[in-house]
């Protein structure tokens, strides 16, 4: 109980009472004792548990106790973490041997004892645990020996820490420089590092075997003091490039002065190394020996410089061939151009490449033109399309034989651009039928032709009636459909010699070349009308419409394309004025 004492503090008291006989009379014997003291102790050690319990909880280091025969007695949620998600009652009472392998559990209870025997607090490294979902991690652990108030052994308590990904990585790094070891001792360059001083800090056996020095006494020298004063100059300059913008450079024919005093050509490809920080430590790089080359390359100097100039200065398609047009030599971007591989190209003749109708005149005529020195556009038939080469071709003598190069531009997309710019000025963007300029090219052309063979034409302008209506009430969408079907159904009224133009509007112009008479024009005439008044069916729309038609003759009507066309026009409005659909020749 608790009970305020004169001077204002509370107390604790525990009470006890029991029943006793004094003087001949049943009483109580109550006894009181002061438990202030005890209970703050009680308030301290809860207090001291929570503070403990909560440092346990918040560490990312795993915690764990164990009795003397191995078993968690207590465990923190880092630990259940590190040990792959278990919980803490999964862990209790389980033996740690049991979430390990048996060569770790032997490794572990050596250290274990060793601490009970001595005392003192050990490291267990790379131990090895079985995670809940059968993974293994990779612990490290720091372990000391617990006891009770009189100094008995009772157990064991440790850090435990996941260093699973630090030993993995440590390990491939092990396994790395023992590959990289391995690769510089057997390649056949020489492979060097140095400081950026310039001195050598590392060689591999390649590097000492090529300069006749022992490895030690290659150690420390410089790389210039072992090169001519003019390669030593060129090696300083490669260096404080490679230094100043970081980018590996190589360097090609520099001589160096080997023990025996003798002079060495070899190349060198050098790069910057740096700390793991990114700052520049040194260079590494790649030496090899080339005198016995140069006299070979000497050897092949026409060859190469051939190719150098020839092939691999330039992107563009070049082919040499015999005056029959067989392959003898080719560069990469001629082969891309044909499509064809390097094994496949010396079995072809460049006129197995050419259409057997050619669409230009310069290249239908390439067959015979390899012996002249002249620049066509060579079309050529690359599977089923056509491509075009603007080609240079150059007779001449190579190792006293005739010869002729072909120097080549791809123009074949300027050209489609070019075709599609012209269809595009010519033809209808909605229809795809000859525009205006189009149709008037045509007649003036079909006009001469009548005019010289004393022939007939006729031009016919067909207009839609109330075609307004059509996108009022449906929408543009519907009536671009319209024009387009309309423009379908013309085409299949008139012949193949014939030509539909759409002008414009629901404004559409057929020209009838060759006619014997007006009924001829009057025949195609009723087949537009009765082809137009068909129910067109245009998204889930059935459309009914008519036309007004206008005829106009030549030689009758006029003798020019701006006369033909205005009276097929006058032709056209009087029939709208007459009632529509129907069609009417122009009279004056």
């Amino acid at each position: 109980i608790q009970y305020r004492a004169k001077d204002g503090t509370i107390l604790d008291d525990l009470l006890s009472a029991r029943r006793i006989q004094f003087r001949g009379e049943d009483c109580f014997l109550i006894v009181a004792t002061v438990i202030t003291s005890l209970k703050e102790a009680q308030k301290s050690l809860r207090q001291s548990e929570e503070r403990y319990r909560t440092i346990l909880d918040s560490i990312e280091e795993g915690y764990f106790e164990i009795d003397l025969a191995g078993n968690y007695t207590f465990v923190n949620d880092a630990l259940c973490r590190i040990m792959g998600g278990y919980q803490k009652e999964d862990i209790i009472g389980v033996n740690n041997r049991d979430y390990t392998d048996s060569r770790t559990a032997k490794k572990a209870f050596s250290i274990f004892r060793e601490v009970y025997e001595t005392g003192k607090t050990a490291n267990i490294k790379d131990y090895e645990v079985i995670k809940k979902d059968g993974s293994s991690g990779i612990r490290e652990m720091h372990v000391s020996l617990m006891r009770d108030s009189e100094g008995n052994p009772i157990g064991f308590r440790g850090l435990s820490r996941d260093v699973t990904e630090r030993v993995r990585a440590e390990r491939a790094l092990k396994e790395s420089e023992e590959r990289y070891r391995t690769i510089l001792e057997d390649i056949n360059e020489a492979y060097f590092e140095t400081d950026l001083a310039g001195s050598v800090t590392f060689v591999n056996d390649v590097m000492w075997r090529m300069s006749g020095y022992t490895r030690e006494e290659l150690f420390g020298i410089k790389t210039h003091e072992y090169t001519s004063p003019e390669s030593a100059k060129r090696v300083d300059g490669l260096f404080r490039e490679v230094y100043r913008t970081g980018v590996p450079a190589e360097m090609m024919d520099y001589e160096v002065r080997v023990k025996d005093g003798s002079t060495q050509v070899r190349t060198m490809h050098v790069s910057l190394m740096y700390d793991p920080e990114g700052n520049p430590v040194g260079f590494r790089g790649l030496s090899r020996d080339v005198t016995q080359q140069k006299q070979a390359e000497r050897a092949l100097k026409e060859s190469e410089e051939r190719y150098r100039t020839l092939f691999e200065k330039t992107a563009s398609p070049i082919m040499i061939t015999d005056p029959e047009g067989r392959f003898i030599d080719w560069n990469r971007a001629a082969l891309e151009f044909l499509e064809c591989t390097r094994e496949k190209l010396p079995e072809k003749n460049i006129h197995d490449f050419l259409p057997p109708e050619p669409r230009k005149d310069g290249a239908g005529k390439e067959k015979d033109s390899w012996r002249r020195d002249r620049t066509v556009e060579a079309e050529y038939l690359i599977g089923e399309k056509i491509k075009i080469l603007e080609l240079s071709m150059t007779p001449a003598v190579l190792n006293e034989r005739d010869v002729v190069f072909g120097v080549g531009k791809d123009i074949t997309e300027r050209k489609q651009i070019e075709e599609r710019l012209a269809y595009m000025a010519m033809h209808d963007q909605l229809t795809g039928l000859p525009n205006r300029a189009l149709f008037g090219d045509r007649l003036e052309i079909e006009l001469e032709k009548s005019r010289r063979n004393n022939k007939m034409l006729a031009v016919i302008l067909c207009d839609l009636d109330r075609f307004k209506g059509v996108n009022d009430t449906l929408g543009h969408g519907v009536g671009d459909l319209l024009l387009k079907e309309l423009g379908h159904r013309l085409k299949g009224c008139l012949r193949k010699s014939d030509t539909v133009a759409r002008m414009g509007g629901d404004e559409f112009f057929m020209l009838l070349c060759d006619i014997k008479s007006e009924k001829d024009a009057d025949i195609i005439a009723d087949k537009v009308l009765e082809a137009i008044r068909r129910p067109f069916v245009l998204d889930s729309n059935e459309i009914h419409v008519t036309a007004s038609l206008g005829v106009a003759f030549y030689p009758k009507d006029g003798n020019d394309v701006e006369t033909i066309i205005k009276n097929a026009d006058i032709a056209m409005y009087e029939v709208k004025g007459s009632g529509r659909d129907h069609y009417r020749h122009y009279s004056s």
